[in-house]
């Protein structure tokens, strides 16, 4: 199914999305992104698809939460921006409602969110529902908060503050300072 939208929004509710061709569900959102969550994907079963589960063809502010993915031919979720993560497991009022990522046959292949590098805009909270994985630099705007949930896996991470006076460092092992981009660890999904 593929749903463009623009200025409408889609809400899909109680709903089962399976045997898909491609991608279960491909979101494209010519408004671009608002700093709400316009479009809902709740308590529904996502999986069997050919592709992706869900795919982010462009920005789209969409909350996923409270569904099942998995079983899909890539990604459960693909593409989302990094300023909709804060829309993954919580509803369009930032309540937690965790999201179920499975296979059947037991194996963890494709089961996280892959989000696109861009910047993030807005002040919310990334879930540990499943691994979120960082397809490039994400950069956070000044002023702007991340709460990351304990227990969070993170695969490719860097992190890169907008800020025109950015912090110098000091690496003591060889005594060299940088204003430089700090690398996060980086841990296997």
């Amino acid at each position: 199914m593929q749903v463009r939208y623009n200025p409408s929004y889609v809400r899909l509710y109680d709903s089962s999305v399976r045997f898909s061709g491609s991608a279960g569900v491909a979101f494209s959102d010519a408004a671009g992104v608002s700093a709400s969550a316009n479009s809902v994907l709740a308590r529904t079963q996502v999986s069997d698809n050919a592709t992706y589960g869900v795919h982010f063809i462009s920005p789209a502010t969409l909350s996923i939460h409270g569904s099942t993915l998995g079983d899909n031919g890539d990604w459960a979720v693909y593409g989302v921006g990094y300023d909709m993560l804060r829309f993954m497991g919580n509803d369009p009022t930032g309540a937690r409602d965790p999201n179920t990522f499975f296979n059947s046959d037991g194996s963890v292949a494709h089961l996280g969110i892959v989000a696109a590098a861009e910047y993030v805009n807005n002040s919310g909270t990334w879930t540990n529902d499943v691994p979120i994985v960082i397809a490039g630099d994400a950069g956070i705007w000044n002023n702007r908060t991340i709460d990351v949930e304990a227990g969070t896996v993170f695969n490719n991470l860097q992190l890169r503050s907008s800020s025109p006076s950015r912090r110098r460092r000091r690496n003591s092992r060889t005594g060299t300072t940088s204003t430089g981009p700090r690398r996060c660890a980086r841990v296997p999904v």
